[in-house]
């Protein structure tokens, strides 16, 4: 199933980089009963320093459909990006290309 994931997620950066590239990187504000899901995968936004400001994106909302609940630390796919911030492809998680 994740095999099957990474290849479809190449295709659509294939058939449209700009697009999916936009969709991965954007994230949206979500509530903290999300944040605090077993495995969707929620990171802190970075405006607020006073109080929790949750968001979440597309990838770590995949991340969170793939991944195996006793693994909280990632999902098994991630974003590889060039030397530039470009997005090159996806691949399945490894230490040494985590973004």
């Amino acid at each position: 199933m994740i095999e099957q994931a990474i290849e479809y997620l190449n295709s659509l950066l294939e058939d449209d980089r700009e697009a999916i590239e936009k969709l991965i990187e954007s994230r949206v504000n979500c509530n903290e009963a999300l944040a605090n899901h077993p495995t969707c995968e929620v990171g802190l936004h970075p405006i607020s320093s006073t109080f929790p400001v949750y968001c979440v994106g597309l990838l770590g909302v995949i991340n969170g459909m793939l991944k195996d609940y006793n693994d909280v630390k990632t999902g098994p796919i991630c974003a590889v990006y060039d030397k530039d911030y470009n997005l090159v492809k996806f691949e399945r998680y490894k230490e040494d290309n985590m973004i």
